[in-house]
Formats: C-alpha cells, structure tokens, sequence
C-alpha cells in the first residue's frame, strides 16, 4: 500500500490500514466492501479478466515509461 501511495504522491498514514474504520457514510454501490478490512480469498481472481485487462496495463507502462523518460531529460 504504501508503493502505491508513493506513486501517487501521497504520504503513508497509519489511517490507510484501518480505511474501514472511517465513519464516513459510503454512498457507491462498494459500500459493502469498503466497510471491511482487505481479504485475501478473492486473491488472483483478476486473471479471469486478464484478455481485457492486459492491453491496458500495456498501455499504461508505455505511456509511464515515456512520461519518465522526459522527466529525465
């Protein structure tokens, strides 16, 4: 999580372990999920979508690239 945050440039706060501690109402169709800490028996279920998902992750680490590589110039 806190890689995640840093790519994001967003400092880590001990908050973000307990997100669904937050008293906040959540008003999206997650709500359900947002509402318990992070499980692990869904793990790798993202694969199924792999076909779909692929071409973007590609994408993605291209246009990354080129964006670091002109921070570097």
């Amino acid at each position: 999580m806190t890689g995640l945050l840093r790519s994001l440039g967003k400092d880590w706060d001990p908050a973000c372990a307990r997100f669904y501690e937050n008293p906040r109402r959540i008003l999206t169709a997650s709500h359900g999920q947002v509402n318990k800490p992070i499980y692990r028996d869904t793990v790798g279920s993202w694969k199924q979508y792999r076909d779909y998902v692929e071409p973007l992750l590609l994408e993605e680490a291209v246009m990354s690239d080129s964006a670091n590589e002109s921070q570097r110039r």
